[in-house]
């Protein structure tokens, strides 16, 4: 028989399939799966091939190696082979589908032998239910929907005041530098908080100073004591024997003759300007350079000229004073400073700062100069010891987590609350009392009270609330608020506290 095969690629569906089949001219068609590709994989796609070839008057079989394949084939009774040659070789048999249609189709064609539109309808209904029955299972029915309302359609709120007390628990607390933790016992670690302040101040002029002023003048005598003339030149250095020396210098250059004791006469003028310069006769006689070795030389009249201006000056007083000022300042500020570093609930050790380094100590004008008015530049590094409010803060939690609490309370830490009683008294070893407190709050069981109260009115429930001597006034809401009882069921009554 002729048979036409189908090569299905692997894009192929169902319909595109059924399109391929009915071009087919053959009372056989044989769908080749192809290598690659999973496709018409479930038995819904299998059958409708069945019964689309069956339309067309072909029987159905297919060619793969995919065991789903073959397990929806059979069962949907379509032939299946592993290759094309077994496929033409071997016999095709009917699928049991082909079968029952026939028998179908058969039994369909044979003429009916009764008429069931006329046939005569069996009653098959049931005995009239009594009408007092009727009503005992309405009524006991909506009493069930009314006994469940009951339980679980109204609610009720419990808001409770819970009774408190305060702990007090007086402690001497030590700071230490040499500890690094806090200790139950009150020992806790302070730290060292610095600042660097700068500060500039005036202060006038109190005292005076002499400024050299005008150069003193006179003439020397230079005698020769050897047989040649001597050039001396200008600027040549003569000075003074007593300590210390005043130096002239000569304003000109002079020649002195040839021979043993010849002279001539020079003018000089001091190195310096001030009274210092102001000489007596026969005190200059020291030349400044090697022509001392070949000539002698004096002043036989005194050198004058020479004069001090008085000018007004900064005194040592002056100085002393304006540091101080300035240091107590620089201190006021320091406090300040320190204090605006740490936080509120720091406790500052001491209350003047120390001072740790002068960085900078720089006046104006210099010591013994004039000047109408003294200046002072100081930069100060100040330091003071500080314990940290989560340092007394930990004190006071392990304080709180050592103390007993009375039974039927718990504490609640978020009161906990640190107060100084004394100051602190020394710097880096400061000691001082302090006073912890904190609240202690009843605590009850919730599930208990809401079973407690199920099933009361409100008044009966206030009753047995007021005997709980860790409980306040009470507030019950009632939800829908006409109703004469709180909830049956202990899980509608919501019980809650007010802080």
């Amino acid at each position: 028989m002729k048979t036409q095969i189908i090569q299905l690629e692997s894009h192929d569906e169902t319909i595109s399939v059924k399109d391929k089949i009915e071009w087919s001219q053959t009372h056989r068609v044989l769908l080749l799966w192809p290598r690659r590709g999973k496709i018409l994989r479930e038995q819904l796609d299998l059958v409708s091939l069945e019964r689309h070839c069956a339309k067309l008057g072909s029987q159905l079989a297919i060619v793969s190696k995919d065991p789903n394949v073959h397990f929806h084939a059979r069962q949907a009774g379509i032939p299946v082979f592993k290759t094309k040659s077994e496929a033409q070789k071997k016999p095709w048999r009917r699928s049991w589908r082909y079968y029952q249609r026939k028998r179908i189709q058969k039994k369909a064609s044979k003429p009916r032998k009764t008429d069931l539109s006329h046939s005569p309808r069996k009653e098959n209904r049931p005995p009239a239910m009594p009408l007092w029955k009727r009503l005992g299972i309405f009524t006991i029915g909506v009493i069930a929907v009314l006994a469940i309302a009951i339980l679980l359609f109204p609610s009720a709120t419990v808001r409770i005041q819970p009774r408190s007390q305060w702990t007090e628990h007086t402690l001497q607390v030590q700071g230490s530098v040499d500890t690094a933790f806090v200790h139950v016992s009150g020992l806790v670690p302070i730290q060292e908080v610095v600042t660097n302040l700068e500060k500039r101040a005036t202060v006038p002029s109190s005292g005076s100073v002499q400024i050299p002023d005008t150069f003193a003048t006179g003439t020397v005598i230079f005698s020769n004591l050897t047989s040649q003339a001597i050039t001396i030149p200008r600027n040549t250095i003569l000075s003074t024997t007593q300590e210390p020396p005043t130096h002239f210098v000569t304003t000109s250059e002079v020649i002195v003759p040839a021979g043993l004791g010849e002279e001539v006469e020079a003018n000089v003028k001091a190195r310096k300007p001030g009274v210092d310069g102001n000489q007596a006769a026969d005190t200059i006689s020291a030349i400044g350079s090697s022509l001392g070795a070949s000539l002698k030389v004096t002043n036989p009249k005194p050198t004058t000229g020479g004069a001090d201006v008085v000018l007004p000056a900064p005194s040592a007083y002056d100085r002393q004073t304006l540091t101080q000022e300035v240091l107590e300042e620089l201190e006021a500020s320091a406090l300040d400073s320190i204090r605006d570093k740490i936080s509120p609930d720091d406790v500052l050790l001491s209350e003047v700062p120390l001072i740790k380094e002068i960085e900078l100590q720089r006046y104006s004008p210099p010591e013994g100069q004039p000047g109408g008015e003294l200046e002072l530049t100081m930069r100060v590094q100040f330091s003071a010891w500080v314990a940290r409010g989560e340092d007394l803060r930990e004190l006071g939690e392990k304080t709180l987590a050592a103390s007993q609490a009375r039974a039927g309370y718990q504490p609640l830490p978020s009161t906990l609350q640190i107060r100084n009683l004394t100051e602190p008294v020394g710097d880096d070893g400061a000691a001082w009392r302090v006073l912890i407190m904190w609240q202690n709050q009843a605590v009850w069981n919730e599930s208990e009270i809401a079973r407690l109260l199920a099933g009361r009115n409100p008044q009966q429930a206030q009753e047995l609330l007021k005997a709980y001597e860790a409980i306040g006034e009470p507030m019950i809401t009632l939800n829908p608020s006409w109703w004469p009882w709180l909830p049956f069921l202990p899980f509608r009554v919501t019980v809650s506290s007010e802080q």
